[in-house]
């Protein structure tokens, strides 16, 4: 689900791009073309400067994917961990024996619950981060190199960060579906859980 979100915000055509992708525009600056037709340029947008803004905006667009990722598991583990005590409260306030099949479900829920816990954990441990490149390194050069030579190798950069950042980011998606299914599937089993505990045989 990330990566195609990520796909199409990529592949989405921009105005500022001459109504090209992100995706196009760098392919073909990677691959040496000039699109002077497609893209409309004022006197100092030319191709190392273009390139050195899609780079950043692309290291800008994987920090925030991973913000994202961050708020929707702190949502979705706090919203799951309510309802885990609650279910657990009203279970112990219900006043009755209860029938085997539900204790069993009671424990189900634990369990997928920390399955939600364990990936939750995972995906919040990933914080090993590259955002380059490092000022100390970039005031070094400033001064001493052109300006093109600079951008040059800040992209160069950015796309060391990127290559760092990418396994990262996809191992931290996967453990973000497999904790949003466990809140899934700990609510679904709550609400059978529930049905069955006031069923009239029960």
């Amino acid at each position: 689900m990330l990566n195609g979100l990520l796909l199409a915000v990529n592949n989405l055509p921009r105005k500022c791009l001459g109504y090209q992708s992100p995706a196009e525009v760098l392919q073909a600056q990677l691959s040496g073309l000039q699109c002077e037709s497609a893209m409309p340029r004022t006197g100092d947008e030319d191709g190392p400067v273009l390139l050195y803004e899609i780079a950043r905006w692309r290291l800008d667009e994987q920090l925030d994917c991973v913000r994202s990722l961050d708020n929707k598991l702190a949502a979705t583990f706090t919203l799951n961990a309510a309802v885990v005590a609650l279910f657990g409260a009203a279970m112990a306030l219900a006043g009755r024996a209860m029938p085997y099949y539900v204790w069993g479900l009671e424990l189900a829920v634990l369990c997928v619950f920390l399955i939600n816990l364990t990936f939750t954990y995972r995906a919040y441990r990933q914080t090993d981060w590259s955002v380059r490149p490092h000022l100390d390194d970039l005031n070094s050069l400033i001064g001493a190199y052109p300006n093109d030579a600079i951008r040059a190798w800040v992209v160069s950069e950015i796309a060391v960060s990127l290559k760092h950042n990418e396994a990262g980011l996809t191992q931290k998606g996967r453990d973000s579906r497999v904790a949003l299914a466990a809140a899934i599937v700990d609510a679904a089993l709550i609400g059978v859980a529930a049905v069955a505990a006031t069923a009239p045989f029960a």
